[in-house]
């Protein structure tokens, strides 16, 4: 287990050493050696008993809570000089895809998000969605349908196949690995836009770096 190696761990929300004690002879073990164990709930556990820094708060402000850790590790100077963060960060989080541009956030719309209707007293989260682009072959119109040429001729030696017709052409091997695959892109989508500068206004990171300043 990651964590035995780890320098630091925060639990949050859960009493490990109570409800996983087996995994909890891991943050254990990096103790040991060292790392410094911090443990943040509204109640004192047996979890918080074993931690070097029990951080008690009020029950429903975690997300304030992380809000502040994550407003001081980017103003911090380790975030600003050493590169291994801004590496982690734009390699194994989202922090660098870019949202709809017309998202706004509470601090454009008087603390509410953008998407918000007061009739349904409910959201749209149309304009929360990743930024795509989509490769010029795959824009719908672009496919040669069959027994024609990316042009739109007919190709030669391959005969047309009337609307309605059932085909009389065998099943070519990897045809159905090819649909699946088909299937399963349309539920995934194109991959989304990034900026791993982290410079575009609209990136998860700087959004988020806007919503907790």
């Amino acid at each position: 287990m990651d964590l035995q190696h780890s320098d630091a761990i925060m639990i949050m929300g859960s009493n490990m050493a109570e409800c996983h004690p087996v995994a909890f002879r891991w943050p254990m073990k990096a103790k040991a050696r060292g790392a410094k164990l911090i443990h943040v709930d509204p109640r004192f556990t047996r979890t918080s008993a074993m931690a070097n820094t029990y951080a008690p708060l009020r029950a429903g402000t975690d997300i304030v809570f992380l809000g502040a850790l994550v407003n001081y590790i980017i103003n911090s100077k380790r975030w600003n000089e050493e590169p291994f963060f801004k590496e982690y960060v734009t390699s194994y989080t989202n922090a660098p895809t870019l949202i709809n541009p017309e998202y706004k956030g509470p601090e454009d719309l008087e603390g509410l998000f953008s998407g918000w209707d007061a009739k349904t007293q409910k959201y749209t989260t149309k304009t929360w969605a990743y930024q795509t682009e989509m490769a010029a072959n795959e824009q719908p119109g672009n496919q040669p349908t069959q027994g024609q040429t990316p042009g739109g001729q007919p190709s030669q030696g391959q005969p047309t196949q009337q609307a309605g017709t059932p085909s009389t052409q065998p099943n070519q091997p990897g045809d159905d690995a090819q649909s699946f695959g088909a299937r399963v892109g349309k539920l995934v989508g194109p991959p989304p836009t990034q900026d791993r500068t982290l410079q575009d206004p609209q990136t998860v990171f700087q959004i988020m770096k806007r919503h907790y300043a």
